[in-house]
Formats: structure tokens, C-alpha cells, sequence
């Protein structure tokens, strides 16, 4: 385990200061350019990115072509958190062991620094990427995927949930809890990191096979990676986590611990990454990707 994560270290390093560099310019308002700042450099694992990196170095694409990217879906994974911690949201007045940023900068200015990373990260990933061919590729998968093909859909119809929204307002009557739960899991987590993990393939002009091949990996780690998240709701410690614990159950919160029980979620989990083990068979020296999928479910924050 410790060499995933000394891996996953150096990677991290490489996303924040590529990040750091891309964001260096002056913002104004320059309280606005400190609220994004805030928001980016909390803490994150970076794990989306570092996947999308992995995949392409793995399938012999080029760093310039996928850094773009990375920094861009970390933009709209941060984006996501800052607007999730919002009150007409989840309410957390923490993220990562410190201030949301609404709580630092006010709800205004958290809105509005989300509204900044989302349409930031576009820019970033047009205008820095080099190979031109790549670009409406990579929007398009990162467009339909951080939207109403996969997040923003998730988020919404967890959000719904939660607030006992009428049945026919979520999927349809005809639809289950177990459905519905996976439909939510899916979307609002698994989704970006299948973004991330098409990405890496997408830069390195993989053939169509080995970009669903990559898809189905990140699709079943990220379901994994919620998974464990549910878990460590009941199980983890705030210290650990940098955000309260227990959430999930006392607001009503569809997860899978609560529908199929603690020991069965943490089943499902490790099938899932075996699962994800043979999606990306078809790359010869695999061996990080697989650490990654067993780092996501044995991690305690």
C-alpha cells in the first residue's frame, strides 16, 4: 500500500502544480481569484485526474495532450463540492478539515466561485491542450458526463430523494430503491471518474474498443469509490474524513449501507474492483491501475 500512495503523492504534486500554474494569473475581483483558490488547493486526492494521467502514460499518450484535462476535471470536481456544500444543498459548513468555502466567503461568492471553475475548466481545456484533434473529443466526453448525462443528473436525483420528492419525479414508478440508488450512485460519482479514465484514452488515440474497455473500469471503480464513501459515513471518523460523519443517515440519504446492509456494501465494493481488474486486462503493465481500484476500497478518509 505504501508505494500506491507515495505513487499517488508524486501525481497529486504533478496535477497541483500544473493547476497552480494554469490559475497564477491575477483574477478580479481579487477576492473572487482567493475564493478559487481556496476551493482548489483544500486537500483533494485528485484521484480523477491522476486516473486520467495513469490511462494515457499507460496507452503511450503524451502529458501535453491530458494535463488540460486533468486540470479541468478537477476544476469541475471542486465546483461540484463548493455548490454541494451550499445550504439549499447538503449544508456542510466543512470540506477536508476546514471552512466550505460559502462558509469563508459567503454564499454569494460560493455560488459564484463554482460558476467560475465550471466554465473555467472549458477554457482550460481548449486553449491548453496541444494536439487540436483531441478537443471536441475530450469536451464532449467531459461535457455530457459532468451534466445532465451523468453528475449534475446523479446530484439532482439524490437531492430529490432525500427531500421525499414524488416517485413519478425521480425515474418513473415503475422503478425500484435498489434502482434508484444505483441510478444516483452512477451518475453523481461513478460518472466523472468514467470521464476521467475515457479521457486518458481519448489523448492517447486509443482504438473505440480499449476506450470502453477503460470506461467500464472507471465506471465500476467509481461506483466502488462511493461505495466505500457510504461506508466510511457509518464507519469513519470526522478527524479522518474532514467532514461530519453520519450525515447520510440522519437526513434519509439512499446509500448502500442502508439499503443492503454494511457487510454486503463492503461485498459489493471488492466485487467491483475485480470486476474492474479484467476491464482493463487488455493493458499489458496494468499494475498501478489495479492498485488504485484496491486503494479506493481499503482507504480510511
Amino acid at each position: 500500500m505504501s508505494n500506491i500512495i507515495e505513487y499517488l503523492e508524486k501525481l497529486k504534486e504533478e496535477t497541483d502544480n500544473y493547476l497552480k500554474e494554469i490559475l497564477s494569473h491575477e483574477i478580479t475581483p481579487i477576492l473572487l481569484g482567493e475564493a478559487v483558490r481556496y476551493a482548489m488547493f483544500g486537500g483533494g486526492k485528485r484521484i480523477r485526474a491522476i486516473l486520467a494521467i495513469t490511462i494515457c502514460r499507460l496507452l503511450q499518450g503524451k502529458d501535453e495532450n491530458i494535463f488540460p484535462f486533468a486540470g479541468a476535471i478537477e476544476c469541475i470536481h471542486c465546483y461540484s463540492l463548493v455548490h454541494d456544500d451550499l445550504p439549499a444543498m447538503d449544508n456542510d459548513d466543512y470540506r477536508r478539515g476546514r471552512l466550505s468555502t460559502h462558509k469563508k466567503f459567503g454564499e454569494a461568492m460560493g455560488i459564484l466561485t463554482g460558476d467560475a471553475l465550471l466554465t473555467h475548466a472549458f477554457w482550460i481545456l481548449a486553449a491548453k491542450t496541444k494536439a487540436k484533434d483531441v478537443v471536441a473529443p475530450l469536451v464532449e466526453n467531459l461535457a455530457w458526463l459532468a451534466g445532465i448525462g451523468g453528475m449534475v443528473a446523479g446530484q439532482s436525483a439524490d437531492i430529490l430523494q432525500e427531500r421525499k420528492a414524488p416517485w413519478e419525479d425521480l425515474l418513473g414508478k415503475e422503478k425500484s430503491t435498489q434502482d434508484l440508488l444505483a441510478y444516483i450512485h452512477n451518475n453523481k460519482t461513478a460518472a466523472l471518474i468514467c470521464c476521467a479514465c475515457k479521457a486518458g484514452a481519448i489523448a492517447a488515440y486509443a482504438k473505440p474498443e480499449e476506450i470502453l474497455k477503460v470506461a467500464e473500469y472507471g465506471i465500476k471503480i467509481g461506483l466502488a469509490f462511493q461505495i466505500e464513501d457510504d461506508i466510511l459515513d457509518v464507519t469513519g471518523s470526522q478527524e479522518k474524513m474532514g467532514k461530519k460523519v453520519g450525515k447520510d443517515q440522519a437526513s434519509g440519504k439512499l446509500t448502500y449501507p442502508m439499503v443492503y446492509g454494511l457487510e454486503k456494501a463492503k461485498e459489493k465494493a471488492e466485487t467491483l474492483v475485480k470486476e474492474a481488474y479484467q476491464a482493463i486486462s487488455f493493458i499489458p503493465d496494468n499494475v498501478i491501475l489495479q492498485d488504485i481500484a484496491n486503494f479506493i476500497v481499503h482507504r480510511d478518509y
